[in-house]
């Protein structure tokens, strides 16, 4: 049975972070899951999540290489961000992400009403 906690994970930052941190091409990564380059990139994109076996594989990896995936939780407003930053790079959303995480729950909410103000959302 799947661990209810995996559906939680942002696997697009995951991944992003095991491949940066592995030193991994998208190409490397697929055949490592057993599956095509543009799989990945899907995940990558967040329009598609690695289903159960890649998913396996890539917690594996990750702890291999001290990745704690329990760190890549989806946040509530990830929506309003994504939307916020619209198609800027995958860098400046991670640094957004971190830096709300650490904001006071007070100040999250003032910076996704601020940022559903400007984007419609």
């Amino acid at each position: 049975m799947e661990n209810k906690s995996a559906k939680k994970i942002d696997w697009s930052l995951l991944v992003r972070d095991v491949l940066a941190t592995c030193f991994m091409s998208q190409q490397e990564l697929a055949e490592y899951c057993g599956k095509s380059q543009q799989c990945v990139s899907t995940w990558l994109n967040g329009s598609r999540k690695p289903g159960p076996r890649p998913r396996g594989r890539l917690l594996e990896l990750a702890g291999e290489n001290q990745i704690d995936a329990g760190s890549y939780g989806i946040i509530s407003g990830a929506g309003t961000l994504r939307r916020y930053l619209g198609g800027r790079e995958s860098d400046e959303l991670a640094r957004i992400f971190s830096l709300y995480i650490k904001m006071s729950k007070q100040n999250r909410k003032k910076f996704l009403k601020y940022a559903g103000s400007i984007t419609g959302g």
